[in-house]
């Protein structure tokens, strides 16, 4: 392989990796969830295992990896998608199960529209939410992870998003947004694009370093959340 880059921090495990197992088998999931159409164990093997061989390839060609980082990085992938996969019962604890009656409002006259965001939306939740994501961002700005403040914002935007409008519980009225009700492609292919052009960004700046890497986890964060705002307190008329 010739060396094209050389990372300042251990290349051991490979991160590439990890995120090639646990983005695909993560989209099936949500794509399982929305839909309630199962997929089939092959299509997720299939599609999980042509990621890892190119991500693999890609990084042990460029001289980023050793193949024993790509193979660690297999292992650590899996466990941190059975841990993420475990981990969904804690929803359990806040109320607000992976469920429709537990994500959303009993009424739809609970639900939050544009017009009540601001009467609606749980700010000490909010409050709560916004600030853990920055701690965690900050602390994790170091060592193996220092390069990963694009993923955190995009990351914890989501679960600010599912921990503050789609936990009813939170709120004495049970206020939640309403559920996704799209159909057809389009909708979701346009918020699809605006979300790659977001980690486009994120990656193209990942190596900035000081004070660009905090303004860039502020920027993906802030932006994505607004993006999951817009998409789901849209009009009956725009859909």
């Amino acid at each position: 392989a010739k060396t094209v880059r050389r990372d300042r921090t251990s290349s051991f495990p490979s991160r590439g990796v990890i995120c090639g197992i646990v983005f695909p088998i993560s989209c099936l999931m949500a794509y399982e969830m929305e839909t309630g159409r199962r997929v089939s164990s092959l299509l997720y093997m299939g599609l999980t295992s042509l990621s890892v061989v190119c991500t693999s390839f890609a990084r042990v060609n460029v001289g980023a990896h050793y193949p024993s980082d790509t193979i660690a990085g297999v292992f650590m992938g899996l466990a941190v998608q059975r841990m993420g996969t475990l981990s969904l019962g804690v929803w359990d604890v806040f109320g607000s199960p992976i469920t429709d009656d537990g994500m959303y409002a009993l009424s739809s006259e609970a639900f939050i529209e544009r017009g009540d965001l601001l009467k609606r939306s749980s700010w000490g939740a909010l409050v709560a939410a916004v600030s853990l994501s920055y701690i965690v961002t900050l602390v994790s700005m170091r060592g193996f992870w220092q390069k990963c403040n694009y993923v955190f914002g995009l990351l914890f935007s989501c679960l600010t998003f599912r921990f503050v409008y789609l936990n009813p519980s939170l709120t004495a009225s049970g206020f939640s947004v309403a559920p996704l009700a799209v159909e057809g492609l389009r909708p979701h292919l346009k918020v699809f694009l605006i979300s790659c052009l977001l980690l486009g960004y994120g990656m193209k700046t990942r190596g900035k370093k000081g004070a660009w890497r905090i303004a860039n986890f502020v920027l993906l964060y802030h932006l994505s959340l607004m993006l999951l705002l817009w998409y789901r307190l849209r009009r009956a008329d725009e859909l």
